[in-house]
């Protein structure tokens, strides 16, 4: 599928305990030479991942955790595509050695498109996961991004009602808690322009075909999603505040 072996890449998916979310994205990196769930939230027992699968819930053990000398950043919300294996293989192995944006792409029945503006996803050792003001995962550190590979990450938004519900709540926890770990503090200008940021991004998306209202669909739910992390980052805070108090 990628060449002569897997890619000397250890692929961190962050959870905020969807299992059924969860098991899809880590059976979509099961090439990665190493994988890691990154748990923040303590909501997943490591006893429930598959064989050879890591569990950790400190950012800095996410790193001591690998010997890979990459890391591919994932949402539990992702799953890889078909020919990210191979787009992987061949950035890790290309010199010289830079920080890649993976494109993300957001599919809505049978709709896609491709957000602006994709995260750096891909980058070598040493670079720590953290979230973008607009409310994207990303992984940050002394390289800039130099590149785009050539192959996406999927997310597949749920239509239903309860089942969007869900899967906002759980995507918006995983980001208020990234936050929390890096000291961010609630600002109500951060808030709104995470909110018009994530929205804005998937509204003049590159449609794969031509899309009416899910195309709205998508932008307003990015944006909603993003003012949820946002307001439960204001809700810690507020704990934290009364904590000291």
């Amino acid at each position: 599928m990628i060449g002569p072996g897997p890619a000397d890449v250890v692929a961190v998916v962050v959870t905020g305990g969807d299992a059924a979310a969860l098991a899809r994205s880590l059976a979509s990196v099961s090439w990665a030479r190493e994988r890691v769930v990154w748990d923040p939230g303590d909501r997943v027992g490591a006893g429930t991942l598959p064989a050879g699968v890591r569990h950790v819930r400190r950012r800095a053990d996410v790193e001591a955790s690998s010997a890979a000398t990459w890391i591919l950043l994932v949402a539990e919300e992702e799953v890889a595509s078909d020919a990210l294996a191979a787009a992987v293989a061949d950035a890790t192995r290309s010199t010289p050695s830079r920080a890649y944006r993976v494109p993300l792409r957001i599919r809505v029945g049978d709709h896609a498109l491709e957000v602006l503006a994709p995260p750096v996803r891909l980058a070598p050792r040493g670079a720590r996961p953290s979230v973008r003001s607009d409310g994207t995962l990303t992984l940050v550190g002394a390289m800039a991004a130099g590149g785009r590979v050539a192959a996406h990450l999927l997310v597949a938004q749920p239509e239903a009602p309860e089942s969007l519900t869900m899967w906002i709540e759980s995507r918006s926890r995983v980001r208020a808690e990234l936050l929390a770990t890096d000291r961010v503090r609630p600002r109500l200008l951060r808030l709104v322009r995470s909110g018009l940021l994530s929205a804005a991004r998937v509204l003049f998306g590159r449609a794969t075909a031509a899309m009416g209202w899910e195309r709205w669909l998508c932008a307003v739910v990015a944006g909603y999603a993003a003012l949820v992390a946002e307001a439960r980052l204001w809700e810690r805070g507020f704990a934290e505040d009364h904590d000291t108090a």
